[in-house]
Formats: C-alpha cells, sequence, structure tokens
C-alpha cells in the first residue's frame, strides 16, 4: 500500500504572502525615509509675463502691475522665482512716486 504525502497549499500560499506584504512594508518604510531625507523641490522659475498675469488674476490695480512690468523689464529682470517678484512688487507699491 502506497502512501502520499497531502501537503497544505494553503498555508504555503499564505506564507508567501505574509512574506511578500512584509517585503512590501519594508519597501515603503524605505521609500518614507528617503522622502523624509530628499530636500523639498526649489521654486520653478517664472517670467516676468507669468507673475504678471497670475498678479492681475489676484490684484485689481492693472496700472501698477503695468508700471512694474515695465520697470522690471527696464532693469533686466525677465525672470525669477514668484516669491522674489512677489517681493519686490511689494516693494514696488510701497515706493513714493
Amino acid at each position: 500500500m502506497a502512501t502520499t504525502k497531502k501537503t497544505d497549499t494553503t498555508a504555503d500560499a499564505d506564507q508567501v504572502s505574509t512574506d511578500t506584504a512584509v517585503d512590501q512594508v519594508a519597501d515603503v518604510a524605505v521609500s518614507a525615509d528617503q522622502v523624509a531625507a530628499e530636500p523639498a523641490p526649489a521654486e520653478q522659475d517664472l517670467t516676468l509675463y507669468e507673475f504678471c498675469q497670475r498678479l492681475s488674476s489676484k490684484d485689481s490695480r492693472v496700472e501698477l502691475i503695468a508700471a512694474f512690468h515695465y520697470t522690471e523689464t527696464a532693469a533686466g529682470t525677465i525672470k525669477d522665482v514668484e516669491s522674489a517678484f512677489n517681493d519686490r512688487f511689494a516693494a514696488f507699491t510701497t515706493k513714493p512716486v
């Protein structure tokens, strides 16, 4: 009489799925560490024209924006980050005429 060895395939499948889940969690943990270690992306450069377009949707003083555009163009500042444009625009609005 021959005996056959019966294997429990569900237990094997559960073990494989558990191993895979542990590997995925380890990958996610490494990715989270990498993200925390990476610096924040730098601000994107913006053209003066794009900045003035965006500003005009928030600020209705179009003559002031046009004057700022003229002044910045005359100064040769055509491209910069948005925060620098905002700072210069704020200073421009308080400049005496």
